[in-house]
C-alpha cells in the first residue's frame, strides 16, 4: 500500500472537519454501531482516529492548535515479557528516521528490564568503589593497606549482614540497605586518610621515639576523630528506627550496625596493617627504586623510567598541596571571614524556602515505581505521553471512583504484625466489649447513618442500599406481616415487635434478614460490602461493617486526600463519643493506603531526622565535652542537610522512601568533616583563635578533602547508570559531599574564627579521681619538629627516612584533648621558672637543655600566624637559642625541604 500527499491532505481534511463533533462529544464511540444525532455519518472513522491515533491538541478548538505534534501507534502483539525478545531486535536507528522518532512507549517490559539492568549497572558501583580504592592507594602509597582496608569493609557489610539476619532475626532486606555499601566505602576511606595523615605526622616528629610512642600518638587523635564521627553516624541511623516505614526501619539497622562494626575494625584493623607496611613492607615495592641505584638492564630499572613522570607529577602535586592547605587556604578562610559568615548564612536562608516554600519538596504524586530516570521512553510515556491521548485520559478519569467511608466495629485497630516484615501481617484482635444487639446500640446505629447522610462529604449511592446501613435494612425488613404467603410464621421477625428489639429477638432475626439478602438477584455478596461479620462457629456477630459513598474523588494528590481524612475523621471520631459502651471502639478507614505513605513521608521523615539530629547533639557533647564546639557543628550540619536538599529539590527530586534515606544519610555524611575539624581546633596547643584554625586546616585540610573528593568522584561514576536509584544516588553523592566540604571547610571555620572557644572556655573534662595524688611533671626529653606541617600523605612519611631534627622541644601537636586542661595555664609560671633554671645549668656544665612544653608550643603555634599575617607578637622573656644551633636548624630544614624558612629569632615570634 502506497501512501501519497494527496491521501495526507483528504484525510487531514476531513479530521478537520470532524474534530468539532468530537470535542463538542457529539461524535462519541456508539456511534459507530447507530447513527448518532448531530454528527454527520461520514464521521464514524474519524473517532477511531482522534480518540487513539492523534494528541488532544489536534484540532483542538480550546488549545487552538490545529497542528499534531504527537501520534500513537498499536503493535498487533501483547504487551508483557514475550515481546522482550522483539524490542531487542529492533535496531537503535529504526527508533529515528530523522523526520519523526519514537520518544516513548509501552511494551510492558519496565519490570524486566529494570531486572536486567539491575544486575549490568552494578558495575558502575564497583566503579565507583574502584576509584575510592585507586584514590586510597595514591593517598596513603601503600597496595597493601589499601587492599587490607578494603577486606575490612566487606568484613564490616558481611558482619553486618550476620548481626541482621541472626541476631536481630529479620528477614525481610529492601533494596534501600545497599545504600550502606556507599555509606561504609566513604566512612572507611574518611578514616584511612585521616589515620595515615596523622601517622605521617606523629612518625616525622617521634623519629627517635619508641615505635610505640608513635602509634599510641596516632591513636590519641585519629582514634577520637573516627570514634566521634562514626557514633554521631551510627546515632543518625539508629534515629531513623523511629519512622513508621519498614524500610526506613530495616536500613537504620542495618546501616547503623555496619557503621560500628566499620569503627572495630578501623581502630584495630588499620592501626594493624599500618604497622606492618611502615616495618616490613615499606621498601618491598620494586616501583619505588629510583633508576640511579637499581642495576642498568632491570625490570626495576625500566619500571622506574617508565614511571618518572609521574612521580614528578606526584611530586608536584603534593608541593601544591602543601602550599594550599597550609598557607593558602587558612589565609582564604581568615581574612574573609565575615564574607564566608554572611554567604553561607544566606544559603541558609535560600534554601529554607526552596524546601518549604517555592518550589518546595514536594510528595510523590504518582502510585507507582519510576525505575528509569525521566528520559527513558519508558518512563516518558508514563510521566509525560500518558496524559496526552483521549482513550488514556478516558481510563484515567475511570479509575477515579468515589472515595469509599468505611465504619468498622468489632476489631480493634490494631496492626500486631511484624513492623520489620511487611509479609507479616499479623491476626485479628477482635473488640471484647463490643455489642450492637442491645436496644440502646440499635438505637444509635440509626441515628448515626441519619446524621452521617446529612454531611458535606457524603454523596448518595446509587442502586440498592441493602448494607450500608444494616440496622435500617433491618428495621423496615421486619415490618413484613407476621404470616408468609405460604402460610408460615415470620413472628417474631414481624411487624408485631416494634424497634428497638430485643437482643435475642435482634440476633435471630438479623441472622434470617442476612440469608435471604444472599438469595437476593441483585445482591452479590463479598468481601469488602458493608454489613455483619459472623462468628463461623459459634453464629454470633463478631463486628460489624458501614460503607456509604464520598463526595470526593480518589487522587494521588495529597492534599484534596488529606482534606477527606480529615474532614471525616474528625466527624467520626466526636460522633463515637456520645456511642454506647458498646459501639464506643469504633473507626473509619477508605482507601487511602497511598495517601498514607505520603503523609508518614511528610511527618516521619520531619520526626526521624529531628530525633537523628538531636541523638547528634548528644554524642557531640559527650564526646567532645565543648558546649559551644557542638552547637557550632550542629549549625553547619543544619546548613550542609538544607542546602544540600534544596539543590536536590531543584533537580526535581520528591520525597519518596529513597529520598527518605538518603536524607539519613546526610545526616550522617554531614558531621564527619565538620567532626574532624573540631577535634583538631579543640587538640590545637594554641591557645587564640586563630592559630587554632590555622592548625586545624594545616592538619586536617588535605585528608579531609581527600575524603570528600573520593566520595564525589565515586558519585560520578554512578550518573550514567540507566537505573534511577544509583543515578539519584550518584547525584546525591555529588551535591552532598560538594557542600559538606564547602561548608565544614569556610562557615565552620569562619564562626570558630569569630566566636570560637577561646582556651578551656565552656571546656569541660571527665571527673579525676587522682586529685590527692602528688602532681608529678614529666618532661618528654624526645625531639620533636615543626616540619610535620609539611608532610602531606602517608607514603612520604613511611617511606622517607630524612626526619628533620631540632633542638628546640614543642608540645607534641597530637597530645590528647583531656591533656590540654588548666594545668597549662595554672603551671605556666613554674614551667618558666624551671626553664631558667635548666638553661643556667645548660651555661654552666655545657649541656644542651630543650625549653619547657609550654614555650616552645606558643613558639609552634604563633610562628604560622606570624607567617601568614607578619604580626608582631610582643616579645617575652625567653634566653635566645645560640646562633650555632640557629644556623644549623635552618641548614638542617634546607635539607629536608621544608616550603619556607623560618625567621631568625623566631624562637617565640
Amino acid at each position: 500500500m502506497h501512501l501519497t500527499e494527496a491521501d495526507v491532505t483528504s484525510l487531514r481534511h476531513h479530521l478537520q472537519t470532524c474534530a468539532i463533533y468530537f470535542h463538542n462529544e457529539t461524535l462519541a464511540a456508539a456511534c459507530y454501531q447507530s447513527e448518532c444525532s448531530g454528527a454527520p455519518k461520514m464521521c464514524t472513522l474519524a473517532f477511531e482516529v482522534l480518540h487513539y491515533i492523534t494528541d488532544v491538541s489536534f484540532f483542538n478548538p480550546r488549545m487552538q492548535s490545529n497542528g499534531l505534534t504527537y501520534s500513537a501507534m498499536f503493535l498487533p502483539i501483547a504487551t508483557g515479557s514475550g515481546v522482550e525478545s522483539y524490542y531487542k531486535s529492533i535496531p537503535a536507528k529504526a527508533f529515528n528516521s530523522g523526520v519523526i522518532s519514537a520518544v516513548a512507549m509501552d511494551l510492558g517490559l519496565k519490570f524486566n528490564l529494570f531486572q536486567e539492568y539491575l544486575k549490568s549497572d552494578t558495575l558502575y558501583i564497583g566503579l565507583a568503589a574502584g576509584a575510592i580504592f585507586l584514590v586510597m592507594w595514591l593517598y596513603t602509597g601503600s597496595l597493601f593497606v589499601t587492599v587490607m582496608m578494603a577486606i575490612s569493609m566487606g568484613f564490616s557489610l558481611i558482619l553486618a549482614y550476620v548481626f541482621y539476619s541472626m541476631i536481630f532475626k529479620l528477614t525481610f532486606f529492601p533494596f534501600v540497605n545497599l545504600l550502606a555499601v556507599i555509606l561504609i566505602i566513604a566512612l572507611g576511606a574518611d578514616d584511612v586518610f585521616i589515620y595515615c595523615k596523622i601517622w605521617a605526622v606523629a612518625k616525622s616528629q617521634k623519629d627517635n621515639g619508641t615505635f610505640e610512642k608513635v602509634i599510641a600518638d596516632t591513636l590519641s587523635h585519629a582514634s577520637l576523630s573516627m570514634l566521634v564521627s562514626s557514633l554521631t553516624t551510627a546515632a543518625a541511623l539508629y534515629g531513623t528506627f523511629v519512622s513508621k516505614i519498614t524500610a526506613l526501619r530495616c536500613f537504620s539497622v542495618f546501616g547503623g550496625t555496619a557503621v560500628l562494626i566499620n569503627l572495630l575494625f578501623m581502630v584495630t584493623w588499620l592501626p594493624a596493617s599500618v604497622v606492618i607496611h611502615d616495618k616490613w613492607l615499606s621498601n618491598a615495592c620494586g616501583c619505588c627504586v629510583d633508576e640511579g641505584f637499581a642495576p642498568t638492564g632491570s625490570l626495576s630499572y625500566y619500571l622506574a623510567i617508565v614511571l618518572r613522570p609521574f612521580k614528578k607529577l606526584h611530586h608536584s602535586i603534593t608541593e601544591w598541596t602543601k602550599v594550599f592547605f597550609e598557607r593558602l587556604l587558612p589565609c582564604v578562610v581568615i581574612k574573609l571571614r565575615y564574607l564566608w559568615l554572611l554567604l553561607f548564612v544566606g544559603l541558609l536562608a535560600a534554601s529554607s524556602v526552596v524546601i518549604f516554600y517555592k518550589p518546595r519538596l514536594r510528595l510523590p504524586d504518582v502510585d507507582y515505581f519510576q525505575f528509569f530516570d525521566s528520559l527513558n521512553p519508558f518512563e516518558l510515556y508514563e510521566l509525560k505521553f500518558r496524559d496526552m491521548f483521549w482513550f488514556e485520559r478516558e481510563m484515567r478519569d475511570a479509575s477515579n471512583w468515589k472515595l469509599p467511608i468505611k465504619l468498622v466495629w468489632g476489631v480493634n485497630p490494631v496492626d500486631s504484625g511484624d513492623y520489620l516484615d511487611p509479609y507479616n501481617t499479623g491476626k485479628l484482635q477482635f473488640d471484647s466489649s463490643f455489642d450492637i444487639s442491645h436496644p440502646t446500640s440499635q438505637a444509635w446505629m440509626v441515628e448515626f447513618c441519619v446524621q452521617l447522610r446529612n454531611q458535606t462529604f457524603f454523596h448518595p449511592m446509587m442502586g440498592p442500599h441493602l448494607t450500608d446501613c444494616f440496622v435500617e435494612r433491618l428495621r423496615d425488613w421486619m415490618r413484613q406481616p407476621c404470616i408468609a404467603l405460604d402460610l408460615s410464621s415470620n413472628v417474631p421477625c414481624c411487624k408485631e415487635t416494634t424497634f428497638p428489639f430485643s437482643i435475642n429477638v435482634f440476633e435471630m432475626c438479623l441472622s434470617k434478614y442476612m440469608m435471604s439478602l444472599q438469595n437476593t438477584p441483585t445482591y452479590k455478596w463479598h468481601r469488602g460490602v458493608g454489613g455483619p461479620r459472623f462468628r463461623a462457629k459459634t453464629g454470633d456477630i463478631q463486628a460489624v461493617i458501614l460503607e456509604f459513598d464520598s463526595k470526593y474523588t480518589f487522587t494521588y494528590k495529597y492534599q484534596p486526600m488529606n482534606e477527606f481524612y480529615n474532614q471525616v475523621e474528625s466527624w467520626v471520631v466526636e460522633k463515637l463519643k456520645t456511642a454506647p459502651p458498646g459501639l464506643r471502639n469504633g473507626w473509619f478507614i477508605s482507601d487511602i493506603g497511598f495517601y498514607d505513605l505520603q503523609d508518614t513521608l511528610s511527618r516521619g521523615t520531619l520526626t526521624a531526622v529531628s530525633v537523628a539530629i538531636t541523638i547528634v547533639l548528644i554524642v557531640l557533647i559527650i564526646s567532645t565535652l565543648n558546649v559551644l564546639i557542638s552547637i557550632y557543628t550542629m549549625l553547619v550540619i543544619l546548613c550542609t542537610i538544607f542546602v544540600t536538599v534544596a539543590l536536590l529539590t531543584l533537580c526535581g527530586w520528591v520525597l519518596n522512601i529513597l529520598e527518605s534515606s538518603t536524607i539519613t544519610i546526610a545526616i550522617g555524611l554531614a558531621v564527619d568533616f565538620t567532626l574532624h575539624y573540631a577535634v583538631a581546633y579543640r587538640l590545637s596547643p594554641s591557645a587564640d583563635r586563630e592559630s587554632s584554625v590555622i592548625f586545624s586546616l594545616s592538619r586536617i585540610g588535605s585528608p579531609v578533602a581527600m575524603a570528600g573528593l573520593t566520595t564525589l568522584i565515586a558519585g560520578v561514576f554512578m550518573l550514567p547508570s540507566s537505573i534511577l536509584a544509583y543515578k539519584q544516588l550518584g547525584l546525591f553523592l555529588v551535591v552532598m559531599m560538594s557542600v559538606s566540604w564547602l561548608c565544614a571547610t569556610f562557615f565552620f571555620h569562619s564562626i570558630l574564627c569569630c566566636i570560637g572557644p577561646h582556651g578551656d572556655f565552656l571546656q569541660f573534662s571527665w571527673p579525676s579521681f587522682t586529685c590527692c595524688l602528688t602532681p608529678s611533671y614529666h618532661v618528654d626529653k624526645t625531639v620533636y619538629s615543626t616540619s610535620a606541617f609539611s608532610d602531606s600523605n602517608f607514603s612520604t612519611s613511611s617511606m622517607t627516612g630524612n626526619p628533620s631534627h631540632s633542638t628546640i622541644s614543642e608540645t607534641h601537636e597530637l597530645e590528647p584533648l583531656r591533656q590540654r586542661t588548666q594545668d597549662h595555664y595554672h603551671h605556666h609560671h613554674l614551667h618558666h621558672n624551671h626553664h631558667h633554671c635548666r638553661y643556667k645549668q645548660r651555661h654552666s656544665t655545657g649541656t644542651v637543655v630543650a625549653p619547657t612544653r609550654e614555650q616552645s608550643t606558643s613558639s609552634s603555634a604563633h610562628t604560622s600566624s606570624t607567617l601568614l599575617y607578619a604580626e608582631e607578637e610582643p616579645a617575652r622573656d625567653v634566653s635566645p637559642v645560640p646562633r650555632e644551633e640557629e644556623e644549623e636548624q635552618e641548614e638542617e630544614e634546607e635539607v629536608t625541604g621544608e616550603i619556607w624558612r623560618r625567621p631568625r629569632n623566631n624562637v617565640n615570634a
